[in-house]
């Protein structure tokens, strides 16, 4: 925590007395965790007590320190003030999820104190929209989801809803990381307008939406150079002083602590796992090795058995084309044997045509014969001849 000495306030307590309302000084009932408002509830009891507004919004309440702050000034002051708490209690990726014991141990607390002029509004903030009529909020407060596009669209939906005199409210404008925008947004509608800028705890942008009433307002939004620094210097101490409460460091302290056990824990699993997956990475590398050996094992085999291969189809092929050569020996061969066969079939051929035309010459010399006057005159002595012989 920044020491008490840079802290103190550089002007006299009467340049400073617009500030100096005795609610300034006052004691929150409730500090839970977490506790990133702590810092600011000086002021928000300063600024009811300074408005006195007719209505109250909050948009975006967790676990209530910023939303039963205000409620706590307005019971003190017994002002006639119309408080709502909306949120849906679930968180977001930012503020982080949460169970249900949150909303529950908050409305516990709230119920037995403020339910009489205030509500806890489970909604989002779009669906709480109709039910505020134009025109009626005097003071608001926007906490929620906080990126820029998220701001915006919570301070550009609800800016119908201001009255007159309205003061806005936007937390976390001194939070440049994680994808806060609100800083961004504050920039912007700051611009031009009567505004002043709280640094410390996560900084609390204090916005005029309308016309700047009452007086202290004015003298906060005129407020610069030492004096505004005087200010900041003041709340702040007031504000550290929350934020150091046993209520915040204890439980702080406990979450730290389970979540360093819970840390240990995921590294203690994490450290199992990284050993399992060492265990299955070498038994992999020892599979591989296996199969690598088995596959050089098999392209072994498989090129003794390529070159078997090739030396049997080396072997078919000379075979074959032994075979080949022997058949077409066997053929010119074949085909001389039928050339000579063919020549002795057609000398034969040719005897036996010289056959038959002497044949048919003698046939037709015996016919000739036969049917001559001699062969006539000469068959009863043929016939003498056969007789003679028989007897």
């Amino acid at each position: 925590m920044t020491e008490p000495s840079r802290l103190a306030p550089i002007l006299p307590p009467a340049d400073l007395a617009p500030l100096l309302r005795p609610i300034l000084f006052a004691e929150p009932d409730r500090l839970v965790a977490p506790g990133a408002w702590a810092g600011h509830l000086p002021f928000a009891f300063w600024l009811v007590d300074v408005l006195r507004p007719r209505v109250l919004v909050e948009l975006g309440v967790h676990s209530g320190n910023s939303y039963c702050g205000f409620c706590q000034a307005v019971a003190t002051l017994a002002l006639p003030t119309a408080c709502y708490g909306i949120d849906t209690w679930h968180g977001d990726p930012q503020a982080g999820f949460y169970g249900e014991e949150v909303f529950a141990e908050l409305r516990r607390w709230h119920d037995r104190r403020y339910s009489s002029f205030s509500r806890l509004v489970r909604s989002t903030f779009a669906e709480a929209l109709a039910h505020f009529p134009d025109g009626t909020i005097d003071l608001l407060h926007i906490d929620g989801y906080h990126t820029y596009e998220a701001v915006a669209e919570d301070f550009a939906s609800w800016r119908p809803k201001l009255s007159p005199r309205a003061v806005v409210l936007f937390h976390d404008i001194n939070v440049r990381e994680r994808e806060f925008g609100v800083w961004q947004l504050w920039d912007e509608v700051s611009a031009g307008r009567p505004h002043f800028a709280f640094l410390h705890s996560h900084g609390l942008g204090v916005l005029a939406a309308g016309q700047v009433d009452p007086a202290p307002l004015d003298w906060l939004f005129s407020a610069d150079g030492h004096e505004a620094a005087a200010i900041r210097a003041l709340i702040a101490r007031l504000g550290g002083a929350l934020e150091s409460h046993p209520a915040l460091i204890g439980p702080a302290r406990e979450a730290l602590e389970q979540e360093r056990d819970a840390l240990a824990m995921r590294l203690q699993d994490q450290q199992r796992d990284a050993d399992a997956l060492i265990a299955e990475v070498v038994a992999r590398d020892r599979r591989l090795a296996s199969l690598q050996e088995e596959l050089r094992s098999t392209e072994e085999r498989h090129q003794a058995a390529l070159a078997a291969m090739q030396a049997q189809a080396e072997t078919y092929t000379r075979s074959q084309d032994e075979t080949v050569e022997r058949f077409h020996q066997l053929a010119a061969e074949a085909c001389a044997q039928r050339d000579t066969v063919g020549r002795e079939l057609a000398a034969l051929r040719q005897v036996c045509e010289d056959r038959e035309t002497r044949l048919a010459a003698r046939e037709a010399e015996l016919t000739a014969f036969r049917t001559s006057t001699s062969w006539r005159l000469t068959a009863p002595l043929r016939a003498l001849g056969r007789m003679v012989g028989r007897g």
